[in-house]
C-alpha cells in the first residue's frame, strides 16, 4: 500500500469515487483540504460565502444530477451555520457527504475555540456521522460515507477530520465505494388503492418530494 498523508488520502478517495466539484467555506480548520487541492486538478473547489449557502449548493447538485455531492465547512462554528441547510438536504433523502475539519485532537482537552463534537452535532440529521481519528481510516470512512449516501433510503451523512488526521502519514489502499443496484416492487393493493381514488377524483392533485423521483 501507498504512504501518503491523510489529506492525500482524501483527495484520492474523492477522485476515486468519481467526486469533481467540493462546495465550501473554509476555515483554518479546513487548511490540510486547501492545501493539497493544488495537487489535484481534477477536484473544483467552489467558494461560498456562507456555510448553510455551500451546503445549499452541494444539495442542489446532488438532487440535480442525481450523483452524490460533497461540501466542506468550518468546524463547529461553521457547521451551525449550515446545520439548517443540512435538514433541507435530510429530509429531502439528498446524497450529500458533508464534511468539516476539527481541532487537533491533541488539543481537545484544552476545548479550543470554534471546537466541539461535530458528531454530536449532525447525528440526528444524517444517516451516518463520524469523526475520523486516523488516516489508514479515510479510505474506508469515505467509502461507507459515499455507500451510505447513496443507498435507499438515500440522504446525507457527515465526516468529522481532526487536524493531525490530515497531516499525518500512513499506508493506505486507495479504492471506491461498490456500485449498489436496488430494485423496488410497489405494493401492488397500494397501487390499486392510488389508483381508485385518482380515477374517483374530480380535481385530483398530487404533492410529493423528491424521493418519488429517486426511486
Amino acid at each position: 500500500m501507498p504512504s501518503m498523508t491523510g489529506k492525500e488520502a482524501l483527495a484520492q478517495m474523492l477522485i476515486a469515487e468519481g467526486l469533481e466539484y467540493i462546495f465550501g467555506n473554509p476555515g483554518t480548520s479546513e487548511t490540510p483540504l486547501l492545501d493539497v487541492l493544488q495537487d489535484f486538478p481534477q477536484l473544483k473547489y467552489i467558494q461560498s460565502l456562507q456555510e448553510g449557502t455551500a451546503v445549499g449548493m452541494a444539495d442542489g447538485y446532488a438532487r440535480a444530477t442525481g450523483r452524490p455531492a460533497f461540501a466542506n465547512i468550518h468546524i463547529a462554528g461553521g457547521l451551525a451555520n449550515g446545520i439548517s441547510a443540512l435538514y433541507n438536504a435530510f429530509r429531502g433523502g439528498t446524497p450529500l457527504i458533508l464534511t468539516a475539519g476539527n481541532s487537533d485532537t491533541r488539543m481537545h482537552l484544552t476545548e479550543p475555540t470554534l471546537s466541539g463534537d461535530l458528531v454530536e452535532m449532525t447525528a440526528q440529521y444524517t444517516k451516518w456521522s463520524a469523526e475520523v481519528l486516523h488516516p489508514t481510516d479515510i479510505p474506508m470512512a469515505v467509502r461507507r460515507a459515499f455507500k451510505e449516501a447513496k443507498t435507499p433510503p438515500t440522504g446525507p451523512v457527515f465526516l468529522s477530520f481532526p487536524w493531525d488526521t490530515m497531516d499525518e502519514t500512513a499506508d493506505v489502499d486507495i479504492a471506491p465505494s461498490s456500485p449498489g443496484y436496488f430494485h423496488t416492487r410497489p405494493d401492488t393493493e397500494a397501487v390499486a388503492q392510488a389508483s381508485r381514488l385518482l380515477a374517483q377524483a374530480e380535481n385530483p392533485i398530487i404533492v410529493m418530494g423528491d424521493r418519488v423521483a429517486q426511486s
